[in-house]
């Protein structure tokens, strides 16, 4: 099984920020509205922050353990990807299945020089979080091409 970069820990800490503001935006918007228009007590307050911060805490802390836990493996037949520490999944995508391969980078990977890959098929898309640019476009021809040969077969 091949695993994710190790750059891919530093997007996951990027997005656990990014979800910290959005907590706190939502705390912001939650004191101003009140402020204004009716009065809440601080338990509130102290409550959403609360939430906000141990979201974020739980989440920079599974980091570790999360890219311990993902991997995936491409053979003849099948794509497998396995992911999850406490819910754990293992996911084998047939390769006479797969219809479109999607390489995609939002912000944050694209800052990192990453690439996720997703793999479509007629039912669902599945997710690699992470590759090296390189080696997704090297994975995407690799399924392409079994897909192909596997579709020529049948």
């Amino acid at each position: 099984m091949t695993r994710l970069p190790a750059k891919v820990k530093k997007v996951w800490s990027q997005s656990a920020f990014i979800s910290l503001i959005g907590w706190l935006t939502a705390l912001l918007v939650v004191y101003l509205v009140s402020r204004y228009f009716y009065s809440l007590p601080l338990i509130v307050y102290i409550i959403i922050l609360s939430l906000g911060l141990l979201e974020v805490m739980i989440e920079y802390a599974l980091i570790p353990y999360r890219y311990k836990f993902y991997s995936y493996e491409v053979s003849e037949t099948e794509v497998r990807i396995r992911k999850g520490f406490i819910f754990r999944s293992e996911t084998s995508i047939p390769i006479a299945r797969v219809q479109n391969v999607h390489l995609s980078q939002g912000p944050l990977l694209r800052l990192q020089y990453l690439t996720s890959v997703s793999i479509v098929t007629a039912s669902n898309s599945h997710i690699i979080e992470a590759l090296v640019p390189k080696d997704a476009d090297e994975l995407r021809l690799k399924v392409i091409k079994l897909a192909m040969e596997a579709k020529n077969v049948q």
